[in-house]
């Protein structure tokens, strides 16, 4: 077992064996979320509706006790079972840092094509994150932290502090005539101003990026 790089919340290993090649995941839960697992359950359902309208993505494995996407296995150290998932391996190119070539942009507008043409709605939109602008407001408390941790990524996080503290004023603010109402890292007092007010789901989504 082989573990992986690049995971943040989860641990992630690659397997070989039998002529197969497995990633498994270690699902943690580090917000101690009490419906963590009602999360990945519902998550799980709209993966199985996504690859039945052939969405192309690493095939997971169910557990084939209760056909769910979880497991529990034992650990070696006799401490608390860890909770797992199981795809098969499929290996990746990373994409280069700029623009994408037209065939990569063709390819992620048909998969989110197909994923908005299920139309598919959770059955408890509760169980999901409500986006807002927190990791914005702590960006430079957790800048200073994966400096501290000497992770590789830690200057393109300083590099782009400015832009996430305007992104995030964007997100609490209306627009007036195409101009914020605040100049960046300024308190925000909104202006209602319906002809060119920026949709509360546009503000979530450019907050939760």
């Amino acid at each position: 077992m082989t573990a992986v790089g690049g995971a943040w919340s989860n641990r992630v290993y690659r397997i070989d064996g039998g002529g197969h090649s497995f990633a498994v995941k270690e699902m943690r839960n580090p917000w101690a979320d009490p419906r963590w697992a009602h999360w990945l359950r519902e998550a799980w359902s709209f993966e199985q509706r996504a690859l039945a309208a052939g969405v192309t993505a690493p095939l997971p494995v169910p557990n084939p006790a209760d056909g769910g996407c979880l497991a529990w296995v034992n650990r070696r150290d006799g401490s608390s079972p860890a909770a797992v998932r199981l795809h098969r391996w499929v290996d990746g190119r990373p994409v280069a840092a700029g623009p994408v070539e037209p065939a990569v942009a063709g390819w992620a507008a048909r998969v989110l094509a197909t994923l908005h043409n299920l139309r598919v709605r959770p059955r408890d939109r509760s169980l999901f994150p409500v986006p807002d602008t927190g990791t914005a407001t702590r960006w430079p408390e957790l800048t200073d932290a994966a400096q501290e941790s000497g992770v590789a990524w830690a200057g393109q996080m300083k590099e782009v502090t400015p832009a996430v503290s305007v992104i995030a004023l964007m997100s609490r603010c209306h627009w007036p005539a195409g101009k914020p109402s605040v100049s960046p890292g300024k308190s925000c007092a909104p202006i209602v101003r319906p002809a060119v007010t920026i949709p509360a789901s546009s503000r979530q989504t450019w907050a939760s990026r």
